[in-house]
């Protein structure tokens, strides 16, 4: 089967939800062949060959998953652990202070502002 067949019937996947109840609960995954499983295990040893060699963190925190296809493949880097800050930004100036302290104190990898 070719990239561009592959493709098509990926794209066209969506109208499998919208159809039939007998077609409710139909779950569709790639297959791949033991060769792309075998590359896409050295592509994520070698990202994770990377990451030791240029950060101080250890893979151990991340998971390395393989994204896209063919020419498209790459390996993304996803933090384990991550923590989010939510906040309120209405009168967010009378507040400035607790919020660099709430911001030092937590230390979060995400922050979220919203406004009322």
């Amino acid at each position: 089967m070719t990239f561009d067949v592959k493709e098509r019937i990926w794209s066209n996947l969506k109208n499998l939800k919208d159809s039939d109840i007998r077609f409710n609960g139909i779950g569709v995954a790639h297959d791949l062949s033991p060769g792309q499983r075998d590359e896409i295990k050295k592509w994520v040893e070698q990202a994770k060959r990377d990451h030791v060699s240029t950060s101080s963190d250890g893979a151990e925190n991340y998971w390395f998953w393989v994204v896209g296809q063919g020419p498209r493949m790459r390996v993304i880097k996803i933090l384990k652990n991550l923590s989010c800050l939510m906040l309120n930004a209405r009168s967010l100036v009378n507040k400035i202070d607790l919020f660099q302290s709430t911001v030092c104190n937590y230390n979060p990898d995400i922050i979220g502002v919203t406004e009322t």
